[in-house]
Order: C-alpha cells, then sequence, then structure tokens
C-alpha cells in the first residue's frame, strides 16, 4: 500500500506585501469577470482604485471585482444582484459599509448615495 504524502503549508503573502500585483490581479480579476458576464468593459482608473482601496485580501479583490462589475453593467442595486445571485439588500449593505468608511469621498446617505456612485462610474 502506498503512503500518502502531505505538503507542508502553503504561504501567501499578505496584500500588503504584493503591492507590486496588486493592480495585475484586479486587472486578471475583472477580465475573468467579464467572461462570466459576457460583456466587455474598460476597467477605469477609478475602478481598479476602487477596489484596490476596498479590498485588504484576495478574496476581498475577487468579490469587490464581480460586485463592481455587476453594478456597472446593470446600473442598478437590484439588477447586479440578480445577475450576482445574491439578495439586493446584502449588496446594498455591502456598498454602504464602503461608502461610510473614513476616507471614502461619497458619504452614504441610504440608497440614492449608491444610485449617485453608480452613475459617477457609468460616464
Amino acid at each position: 500500500m502506498e503512503r500518502l504524502r502531505f505538503a507542508g503549508p502553503i504561504y501567501l503573502p499578505a496584500l500588503e506585501d504584493r503591492a507590486k500585483e496588486v493592480d495585475h490581479i484586479i486587472a486578471e480579476y475583472w477580465q475573468d469577470t467579464q467572461q462570466e458576464f459576457r460583456v466587455d468593459m474598460e476597467l477605469a482608473s477609478e475602478d481598479r482604485t476602487w477596489i484596490r482601496v476596498n479590498s485588504e485580501s484576495v478574496a476581498d479583490i475577487a468579490k469587490a471585482t464581480r460586485r463592481l462589475l455587476a453594478l456597472r453593467v446593470d446600473g442598478t442595486v437590484s439588477g447586479a444582484a440578480r445577475r450576482l445571485g445574491m439578495a439586493s439588500v446584502s449588496l446594498r449593505r455591502w456598498m454602504n459599509k464602503r461608502l461610510s468608511q473614513p476616507g471614502a469621498r461619497e458619504k452614504s446617505q441610504g440608497g440614492s448615495a449608491i444610485r449617485r456612485w453608480i452613475k459617477s462610474r457609468s460616464n
């Protein structure tokens, strides 16, 4: 009987230690998400910056990229939530949390802040 060998733990450096790679990681997730959604939409520099500022891990980048692109494509929280297969209230809470963080340019004022945010990025 053959013995199974287990590899040691895999170490992934923290995102802050991979600063030079972050823009590439964002761009790759953006491309993957475009293919998933079957759309062709440019990754604007302000979108890249927003994803970077609102992400603390690679998992956060993946989530922020999917949600941001869904919001950009659909133009509404309810449409984006449908596309993502999640409740619109969950997406709205996720956005409000990010819009109300210290340093965020847009301050959350219910759904109107999200609508202004989506509109400002779709021009």
